[in-house]
């Protein structure tokens, strides 16, 4: 005999299945408000620290890159190296080109490319967690439906960059 069919694990041999979804622009954006440089390793290491039990199925970074085009090529050499980085050190990296905007701006939006991602993933793999790292309000309604095991969401998002509706707990 074992435990029943029911989905629910004992408890002595549960491990909470977490994956994490990150805005990398986001992300940097909230750590140099601080004067501080975002590290990623410890970033995750903090994230799996606030489980009991932690498995990390999946670390997802979502980086949106400077478009192909002269006057931002050394941007985006940069933003590809730290890609590559990001890979080596085990994340899993999800890249989008961006549009010219202003001269010697751009704007790439990742925001539904994470929301899609992390939907489709969480039906698919059905994690115990999935957390979501971004100081967007915009992802209050994805928190809220992608709630936890006891009924409700929880994001722990940056105080300066985050309307009261994303202050969920």
């Amino acid at each position: 005999t074992g435990p029943e069919k029911t989905g629910i694990r004992p408890e002595e041999n549960h491990m909470d299945r977490i994956m994490i979804f990150v805005d990398e622009s986001n992300a940097t954006g909230a750590a140099q408000e601080y004067g501080r440089n975002l590290d990623w390793e410890v970033l995750r290491q903090h994230i799996l620290a606030s489980f009991s039990a932690p498995r990390l199925v999946e670390m997802v970074v979502y980086i949106g890159l400077p478009p192909a085009v002269p006057e931002l090529q050394d941007r985006r050499s940069g933003k590809e190296r730290f890609a590559r980085k990001l890979q080596q050190l085990g994340f899993l990296v999800v890249t989008k080109d961006g549009a010219p905007t202003d001269p010697g701006h751009y704007k790439s939006n990742v925001d539904v490319l994470m929301a899609i991602d992390a939907m489709d993933l969480s039906t698919d793999i059905m994690p115990d967690w999935v957390v979501l790292v971004t100081g967007d309000g915009d992802f209050a309604h994805l928190a809220v439906t992608l709630e936890g095991p006891a009924g409700q969401p929880s994001a722990q998002p940056t105080p300066t960059q985050t309307p009261g509706e994303f202050r969920i707990t």
